[in-house]
């Protein structure tokens, strides 16, 4: 059985040029058999050393977020404390967004913090408006009339516009006239 306290604490007693990378390691491995426990000491380093586990914990999220494990690079960021959470979240969405975007919005739904969902929210549609914009187009059209609804469009036709400007020019004329549009 694998102790991840005891990997990671081994693996900071390591020179400083082997220390980051046998750390992320250590809390790889945990993530992958303990995932409780690997975020509870990555919040640990998080709270002790915040320069040392920012880099770490950072650099899994990207790791992960390339990977496309969008899931445990959010557990991540979730379980970070609110100096870091922000940012990553929203670099982990804007992602997210870009490659599996519904999947992406049904994970938005998990955050409760008003706030933080606010900020995700603009992360997402950014990350949605570089890879899909239509589609993006398409899902602010499901909103309710407001805030999020208004952005998500102007996103949308910002990046439409420039990466395809005939097909948002022929779905614009598709659309009934009203103050959206």
């Amino acid at each position: 059985e694998i102790f991840p306290a005891a990997a990671v604490n081994w693996a900071m007693t390591q020179p400083e040029d082997d220390r980051q990378n046998l750390t992320e390691a250590a809390l790889t491995g945990a993530l992958r058999t303990q995932p409780a426990t690997a975020l509870e000491i990555a919040n640990r380093l998080l709270i002790e050393n915040p320069d040392f586990g920012g880099a770490c914990v950072g650099s899994l999220i990207s790791k992960f977020s390339a990977a496309q494990n969008f899931e445990t690079a959010s557990q991540l960021a979730g379980a970070a404390p609110d100096d870091f959470r922000a940012d990553w979240t929203s670099a982990i969405f804007r992602a997210w967004a870009q490659s599996r975007p519904e999947d992406a919005v049904q994970a938005l739904e998990s955050i409760h913090d008003a706030t933080l969902r606010e900020t995700v929210f603009q992360s997402l549609i950014k990350g949605w408006a570089a890879g899909s914009p239509a589609s993006l187009a398409a899902y602010a059209e499901t909103l309710p009339p407001g805030a999020n609804r208004e952005s998500a469009l102007a996103t949308a036709m910002d990046n439409w516009s420039l990466q395809d400007p005939a097909g948002m020019a022929a779905w614009l004329n598709t659309l009934p006239a009203g103050p959206d549009f």
